[in-house]
């Protein structure tokens, strides 16, 4: 194992005008641009600069709330899971007694030790990539990103020292959606700069730091700071310095504010926050030369910060990070594949390190278990799911929505985990086609291989098709009819037709009544509006449903009157009535959706996550536990009210159908009974028991 305490070291001090004071200090320049051998093990260029020439904000005490300015602490974190991931993302080749090798053999080295020893320095022959970082707050992330720029900036983006050439020059970005953002890693960078080691005095005269630079510009907002100053020499003025450059933007009204440079590493802060950060992640992205990328981005989010539009697209690169040419990581917490870089509240807690920042992981795991359990008791849920969102252990709950979403939603995170971890959910999906068998006078259903459900949320590709998901086909009497009145749906349809690629889809969900769950989900958004109605349409036929639709747009019912089959639909809803009495909206068939019916609507589908599903052997399982549509689980644990959620807004309508047929479902008498007392569900419908989960 790499010992770290050698990574660091006391500063030396020599006289400035002497030779030691030169050899000294030209390589503790080298040791920051080329990195530094230990033995076997080598320690990063940023990692190194870090450690033995970064400023943070301190606290004084562990309890203390008040900050003093120090050095950071060698903490395991910062090797490993730092330092390592980002020389991968700059474009690390090999070393130079090795050549060029393959990325397997570059991480071996790094994480294990080089058995011939001391490799030389590093090659960056491989194109750089960019660095997503997901953690709690006060991880250290943020100190470290900016501390980083200080050092790309100092050493002009080198990535080879040669005493007294200047060849290169850095430009770094360091921006978020809002200043109030930016401006945290800025004054850092500020006062790295302003505390870099090495100055002294020595009488009258003072000597800066060997590693400073003479800055002119501006820190503020959409303002430049520079290495550039003037001199006169000969009786003339004249420009000195190498022109490195910090920038820094914001990008609220402006997702192309880092065009018109060639930045050679940007700082991203807040990504959750971020209303247009795809955009602004695509402008930056075709800065290249050739099929070059010039630089790399560092993305950063926070447990607590992902509340802001950004917060799905946050979700989307860090679960899909090549497509944004990020550099990827086997997900060794929830096993869903390639994800961006996760720290964890025990990877980056003070309180689970020892004397020499080493984590105890077992003491860091059961003390969080424990202190979960004491919140899980609190009365009010949401306090439970707000300590896992800024102490987060594993990935999904980084992007938990409290103060936005009123859903389950640790229940709905650790629902969509088993589903996508677990294969036996997917493979027993029936993907394929609803047919009309004019010979036996019913609808039936046919596997196709080549149709592809949605399942991302948000879209991450521009096919949006869609197919329907069967998860339970329907019951069928000995006549192969289906019951009526069993299953019912909800739709949220769109109308126009588009050959673009649009992110607005229409959405149908089939809810089994007897068992209380849904059974079929389609969403998507074929090339005109009628093949989506067709395929609804016989969707709602095999199934034998009504379906609740919303009807501001006339589209779906007007083509169910082609067929005769408008009595596929509900009659307006009485409930309706019930929430607005002086509504005077009166319409056929179908609901108009107000500000208030969805907000009530989203209070029913609340309702209905956190209610029991009644399973006789284990009453504690939610109705949020059984849904087996991972899109929709998406959709709900990202939901908020700015987002577009088409398969939420379907479930609003099934939640008022499901309403409906409560309140108001009659006997021929027209006195209203339970539907658990209706003579279908008396009926011997199963010859054995059958139990879904």
């Amino acid at each position: 194992m790499v010992n770290r305490e050698y990574f660091t070291e006391k500063l030396e001090v020599f006289h400035p005008k002497s030779s030691d004071y030169v050899k000294y200090w030209q390589e503790q320049k080298r040791r920051i641009i080329e990195g530094y051998w230990v033995g076997n093990y080598f320690c990063p260029p940023s990692l190194y600069f870090y450690l033995n020439f970064g400023t943070i904000w301190v606290k004084k005490s562990l309890h203390s709330k008040s900050q003093i300015k120090g050095r950071p602490r060698n903490l395991d974190y910062l090797y490993d899971k730092l330092s390592i991931p980002y020389l991968l993302s700059r474009g690390i080749s090999g070393f130079e007694k090795t050549g060029n090798i393959s990325k397997t053999e570059i991480k071996d080295i790094l994480y294990n030790g080089s058995p011939s020893g001391a490799l030389g320095k590093p090659l960056y022959e491989n194109l750089p990539c960019n660095l997503l970082l997901l953690s709690n707050r006060g991880s250290g992330k943020t100190s470290w990103a900016a501390n980083e720029c200080v050092r790309e900036f100092i050493t002009d983006s080198a990535k080879e020292y040669i005493p007294g050439v200047n060849e290169t020059k850095a430009e770094i970005i360091v921006g978020a959606y809002d200043a109030k953002f930016s401006s945290i890693p800025i004054g850092i960078i500020q006062l790295a700069l302003s505390e870099l080691p090495g100055s002294q005095n020595i009488g009258d005269r003072y000597y800066p730091s060997p590693l400073s630079k003479i800055i002119s510009g501006s820190f503020l907002p959409s303002k430049d700071a520079q290495h550039l100053y003037t001199k006169k020499i000969g009786g003339k003025w004249k420009e000195f310095g190498t022109r490195s450059i910090i920038k820094h933007r914001t990008y609220k009204d402006n997702p192309f504010a880092s065009q018109g440079g060639r930045y050679t590493l940007k700082l991203a802060e807040e990504i959750g926050m971020w209303n247009n950060l795809l955009e602004c992640h695509y402008a930056d992205e075709n800065q290249v030369i050739g099929n070059s990328k010039l630089g790399t981005t560092i993305y950063i989010g926070t447990g607590g910060d992902m509340k802001g539009g950004g917060s799905l697209a946050a979700y989307k690169m860090f679960y899909d990070p090549e497509a944004y040419n990020c550099i990827a990581f086997d997900d060794v917490y929830e096993n869903k594949g390639k994800i961006g870089l996760f720290l964890s509240a025990i990877d980056t807690k003070i309180d689970y390190k020892d004397e020499k920042g080493n984590t105890n992981r077992e003491l860091g795991k059961i003390t969080e278990e424990k202190i979960r359990e004491s919140k899980k008791k609190a009365k009010d849920p949401g306090v439970y799911d707000e300590y896992l969102i800024y102490n987060p252990l594993i990935p999904s709950e980084i992007f938990l929505q409290t103060s936005s979403n009123i859903f389950p939603t640790v229940d709905l995170t650790k629902r969509l985990t088993d589903l996508e971890t677990n294969s036996k959910y997917k493979d027993s999906e029936y993907i394929g086609d609803i047919y009309y068998d004019s010979d036996d006078n019913r609808y039936k259903w046919k596997p196709n291989p080549i149709l592809r459900p949605i399942y991302d949320f948000p879209l991450t590709k521009k096919d949006n098709q869609g197919t329907p998901v069967i998860y339970e086909h329907p019951f069928e009497l000995e006549d192969h009819s289906v019951p009526y009145g069993r299953y019912i749906a909800g739709m949220d349809p769109y109308d126009h037709d588009s050959s673009e690629y649009s992110l607005s889809l229409g959405s149908l969900l089939v809810y089994d009544r007897l068992h209380g769950r849904i059974v079929c989900e389609y969403t998507g958004r074929p090339s005109t509006a009628n093949e989506f109605f067709e395929t609804c349409r016989k969707i709602l036929k095999y199934y034998n449903a009504t379906c609740l639709y919303e009807n501001e747009k006339k589209g779906f019912y007007q083509y169910l009157e082609r067929y005769n089959d408008t009595y596929l639909l509900l009659d307006q809803p009485r409930v309706l009535k019930d929430i607005t009495p002086d509504s005077k909206v009166n319409r056929e068939k179908g609901m108009h959706m107000t500000d208030k019916f969805k907000k009530y609507g989203i209070l029913m589908i609340n309702n209905f996550l956190r209610a029991s599903a009644e399973i006789k052997d284990a009453p504690e399982i939610t109705n949020a536990q059984r849904i087996r549509c991972i899109p929709l689980l998406k959709e709900l644990i990202m939901y908020n009210s700015d987002i577009n959620a088409d398969r939420v807004m379907a479930m609003v309508t099934l939640m008022y159908h499901i309403e409906e047929l409560k309140k108001y479902e009659y006997k021929e008498e027209n006195t209203i009974i339970p539907i658990q007392d209706s003579a279908f569900f008396k009926k011997q419908l199963f010859k054995k028991k059958m139990i879904y989960v």
